[in-house]
């Protein structure tokens, strides 16, 4: 995982009531949408949009992946800053250097799960700071285009609500098991979770094969022995695409002790 995408992360939640806040007055346009409230254990996403204004077909440089432009800081109730934590070793998304061409009236959006790099389980209030070195440019003339720099904004993670958990959890499993070839992105999402209520929905996907790895890899992490125990299971299950995986992840997970 590259430094420059640690610093690329900025969210929304699509599960709550969304609020819209643009960076400041500029002739392009730079919104990042984000929850007042989420609920510790759910997927907390983030999405910005970049709406062409300009009146000339644009040039944004927006870094590796789209993001590596993007720097934030994330503070916890305490004021603490929450620690970088990302759940695997490269990028989830097919990495991309090529700047991002947006025709005259148009828009270009970004969504990314935040839980893939931080853990949001502590109930509070967060501060979330983002500053933008992103370059904006005409694509005829090459004409600098001004753009916003820095926003700031507060939400609440509220404590866990199981019932809700759970339900989001049969949901995103559910779209797994049934088209696993298009479900990445509910697959990215539970894996990233780690939390102890997925448990049993990680297993399922895990036996079914496509997304073994990241479901493994998330049992791994659940901070709770019972994610230990279906590690343990998975791995005496010879018949199970995910047998040779949860086995690897017990060594791992031995080696660190």
């Amino acid at each position: 995982m590259s430094s420059s995408l640690a610093r690329s992360i900025v969210f929304v939640s699509a599960i709550t009531a969304a609020t819209s806040a643009t960076l400041a007055q500029s002739a392009v346009p730079f919104t990042f949408r984000m929850p007042q409230q989420v609920h510790a254990g759910e997927p907390v996403f983030v999405t910005y949009e970049i709406e062409n204004t300009s009146g000339a077909d644009l040039r944004v440089d927006l870094g590796f992946d789209q993001l590596g432009a993007l720097a934030f800081e994330i503070r916890n109730s305490r004021g603490e800053p929450l620690p970088y934590q990302p759940k695997i070793e490269s990028p989830s998304r097919g990495g991309d250097l090529a700047p991002v061409a947006i025709p005259a009236g148009g828009k270009f959006q970004r969504k990314i799960i935040l839980n893939e790099f931080f853990d949001f389980n502590e109930p509070g209030t967060y501060r979330l700071n983002i500053s933008s070195s992103a370059k904006f440019e005409q694509i005829t003339g090459r004409q600098a285009i001004g753009a916003p720099r820095a926003w700031s904004r507060s939400f609440e993670v509220l404590p866990t609500d199981e019932a809700r958990l759970r339900k989001t959890y049969e949901t995103l499993t559910q779209r797994i098991l049934d088209d696993p070839m298009t479900a990445g992105d509910e697959a990215r999402t539970i894996a990233f979770l780690d939390h102890p209520l997925a448990i049993p929905y990680l297993v399922r996907i895990a036996r079914a094969g496509t997304w073994t790895s990241l479901a493994v890899s998330s049992l791994g992490r659940v901070k709770d022995p019972t994610g230990r125990s279906a590690l343990e299971s998975l791995s005496r299950e010879k018949e199970s695409p995910a047998a040779q995986r949860a086995a690897a992840e017990l060594r791992r997970l031995a080696s660190i002790k």
